[in-house]
């Protein structure tokens, strides 16, 4: 079998190719931001200060169920005039229990947890945190 020669429209999109590559090669390369150290201080300050200065501590509440009742549910809201931005859970959980739900809010964060025995006497033990910033 016999190889065609390209077009000139091959040509060109190969050349196009090469070059693009080559120059993305490059920038990686030369900017690519390894350590602090290349960002500009002002602007590590400016991030600091939006991450921790508005931030409230954190609220956490721990819940556990009572002995005969298979479901246990933890609920944590941030204080008046603080929005929810992040949240989490803990569960210390018996085998046959489960994670039914975890749901953010604009200003909580909660959790329920159930077991497959409604009835269930053992003991469930959950910690929800929210983590709360100053609404503007």
């Amino acid at each position: 079998m016999r190889i065609r020669r390209p077009n000139a429209a091959e040509v060109v999109a190969v050349v196009a190719l090469v070059v693009a590559s080559s120059g993305s090669a490059v920038a990686a390369g030369r900017y690519l931001i390894t350590s602090s150290s290349q960002i500009k201080p002002s602007a590590l300050r400016q991030i600091a200060h939006a991450l921790r200065g508005e931030t409230a501590e954190p609220s956490s509440l721990w819940a556990f169920n009572k002995p005969g009742v298979g479901i246990d549910a933890a609920i944590v809201e941030c204080p008046a005039g603080f929005e929810e931005v992040s949240g989490g859970y803990f569960a210390d959980l018996p085998p046959d229990w489960q994670i039914l739900s975890q749901r953010r809010s604009p200003h909580s964060y909660s959790v329920i947890a159930v077991s497959s025995d409604l009835h269930s006497t053992e003991q469930a033990k959950l910690k929800v945190t929210a983590y709360c910033r100053s609404t503007p």
